[in-house]
């Protein structure tokens, strides 16, 4: 493709990501794509979405959003378990892929969906916008990359997602669509984790928890790293909080890293100074990733950048 192409986009799934994240991202770059096209199964949400977004044409069936050639790339944002399957169509009929996590809810699929990407030959993107976040790489350069704290001795991430009495979209309470806790919430967890450390854990101790129906509702993992780090993760599906949490705590020789609210203070001369830095911005951190992975996307498409993220990182985090 050239340069300047402008790319058609097809989104299947059209739910609260969607519609939050994606949509007002591909707005945003109107220049550099185009929503041409809706795909879900809810025709009322459906004609819903395009009234309201202005796609060029609407699907029920994601087969036939993917023989329209007018269709150049599309993002998948279905159920966990339709990834996989929806995605292994999109590369046979010649489409870029921009995926969410996780890549499947097995393992054994994401490494035939591998062997289909090298076939075809087109872009397949995890959507691992997580790690474009400025405050998120903020601290990576302060804490990580130039060890402005010293070395890092602790990290917590704590993860709390809102459910009304555990309930929520019926395949989340279908443990073959859904998959774990892990699929739906530490996924992401573990997209940060490798963009802090860029290694395995030497061990790991995990404890989870299981509802009625049979999915896991709240998890908590020790992992311990090389030079004495140790990482604990801790996840909630939890009914009593009025929207979702998510924190990291990053505890150094010389000082500590916070995000939500983002802060780093550092020890100096038995003071704790705050050095956080200024991030200019006047949307959330975690909108404006939407527009940066989507803008790397296109332009990966089109052949002016080289893909920050491939299917390798997406497998990778499934390995673990």
């Amino acid at each position: 493709m050239g340069d300047n192409k402008r790319i058609n986009v097809g989104i299947i799934g059209v739910g609260h990501i969607s519609q939050i994240g994606y949509i007002p991202s591909i707005k945003r770059l109107k220049d550099k794509i185009n929503l041409y096209a809706l795909c879900d199964l809810d025709e009322a949400k459906l004609y819903k979405a395009k009234e309201i977004h202005g796609a060029e044409a609407i699907y029920t069936d994601f087969e036939d959003l993917l023989s329209d050639k007018k269709v150049d790339a599309v993002i998948i944002t279905t159920p966990n378990h339709l990834h996989y399957p929806i995605a292994l169509a999109s590369l046979t009929y010649g489409k870029h892929i921009l995926c969410e996590l996780p890549v499947s809810i097995k393992l054994e699929e994401a490494y035939e969906l591998k062997k289909k990407v090298i076939d075809t030959q087109r872009i397949y993107m995890p959507a691992m916008n997580y790690s474009l976040r400025p405050d998120i790489l903020k601290i990576k350069e302060i804490v990580f990359d130039k060890k402005i704290l010293g070395n890092v001795i602790h990290v917590k991430f704590i993860r709390r997602r809102k459910r009304f009495d555990f309930s929520g979209p019926k395949w989340m309470e279908d443990p073959n669509s859904a998959g774990s806790i892990f699929h739906s919430t530490l996924i992401h967890i573990f997209e940060i984790y490798y963009t802090y450390f860029k290694t395995d854990p030497l061990n790991f101790l995990k404890v989870f928890k299981k509802n009625e129906s049979g999915i896991e509702w709240e998890g908590s993992l020790y992992l311990e790293l090389k030079e004495s780090t140790s990482v604990l993760i801790e996840v909630l599906w939890d009914p009593f909080i009025d929207s979702d949490k998510f924190q990291i705590e990053i505890y150094c020789e010389k000082g500590n890293a916070y995000l939500s609210p983002f802060r780093i203070v550092q020890k100096h001369f038995g003071q704790l100074i705050d050095i956080t830095p200024r991030i200019t911005e006047e949307r959330s951190f975690y909108r404006l990733s939407f527009d940066l992975l989507l803008e790397h996307f296109v332009n990966s498409i089109n052949g002016t950048e080289n893909p920050k993220f491939k299917i390798d990182e997406g497998i990778r985090i499934l390995e673990i």
